[in-house]
């Protein structure tokens, strides 16, 4: 008998709780998107520095465009042969740029946007052909 009266009045607490909680408030409404148009006519790829996101223009493009996390145009790496493949360092404080068309990849400071290094890939391309 104790046990049936405390399941009873375990239930009736529950029930008790469960109609004098309260209600969520009604969901709001989630802002509509807003595009921002970006200078390239191709998307090749995309990466997050995390107050930065680069977007190459591929093979046909010479730019890779450089926003803000809120999407606004911050700037463009300009003059690049094709850049494809994006790649950020460990610390997010370098970006690797492929240049396939140019046998190259272009190392690119996240922070300045000023080109720090460019590795020719051309030697180890033709090296790894005749072996």
């Amino acid at each position: 008998m104790t046990s049936r009266r405390g399941t009873a009045l375990a239930l009736a607490a529950l029930t008790a709780g469960l109609l004098t909680g309260t209600f969520p408030a009604q969901a709001q409404a989630a802002p509509a998107p807003t595009a921002t148009p970006v200078p390239l006519a191709t998307v090749a790829d995309v990466v997050s520095a995390g107050d930065r996101v680069f977007i190459s223009g591929g093979r046909s493009s010479t730019d890779v465009a450089v926003t803000s996390a809120t999407g606004a145009v911050v700037g463009t790496l300009s003059g690049l042969p094709g850049p494809t493949d994006l790649l950020l360092s460990a610390d997010r404080q370098t970006l690797y740029v492929a240049l396939p068309t140019a046998n190259a990849i272009a190392a690119f400071d996240t922070g300045s946007l000023v080109e720090s290094a460019r590795y020719d890939t051309a030697r180890a391309s033709a090296r790894r052909r005749w072996r």
